[in-house]
């Protein structure tokens, strides 16, 4: 088995993320509010694509995406995802 992808940054994917068990509740979360930008289209196709995409999309891009969500969001985010306590409550450059 590899060993997991860490430490994590901005261009880690929900793949790299799914080897933690803080990443795995997020890849959860972010899943399902995938599903609920695309409840409309309710078929299996688009299920399919929504995971290949999430699957693959680093977390740098929930900035473009996501209303309200910055660089420093995703960057202490990243901090918790690598258990570095320091980068939560003062963001790295």
């Amino acid at each position: 088995m590899p060993a997991p992808p860490r430490p994590f940054t901005r261009t880690s994917t929900a793949a790299d993320l799914a080897t933690s068990v803080v990443g795995r509740r997020l890849v959860a979360l972010m899943r399902l509010g995938m599903k609920r930008m695309f409840k409309a289209e309710d078929n299996k196709g688009t299920d399919d694509l929504v995971a290949a995409v999430l699957e693959s999309m680093p977390l740098r891009s929930f900035v473009l995406m996501a209303p309200g969500v910055g660089f420093g969001a995703v960057d202490r985010l990243v901090a918790v995802l690598n258990g570095d306590l320091r980068g939560v409550i003062r963001p790295r450059g």
